[in-house]
């Protein structure tokens, strides 16, 4: 169910990245969706690349 809500995305090329940004008080994964303009996936790459630097979230999950 989840292409209900990308399929603008997907039919216009508008490229779009998904990045964690957080965790909840309850260690839940927070994160956030960019879109870019057509043909702008450096733009979204380098802005997911910011965000990561920003907010490094790599080994702050808990084990499953």
């Amino acid at each position: 169910m989840e292409w209900l809500l990308t399929w603008p995305l997907n039919l216009t090329g508008h490229p779009a990245a998904s990045v964690p940004t957080e965790l909840s008080e309850d260690g839940h994964p927070i994160g956030a969706q960019l879109i870019a303009q057509r043909f702008g996936e450096e733009t979204i790459l380098t802005a997911s690349a910011a965000i990561e630097r920003r907010e490094p979230w790599s080994g702050d999950y808990p084990a499953l």
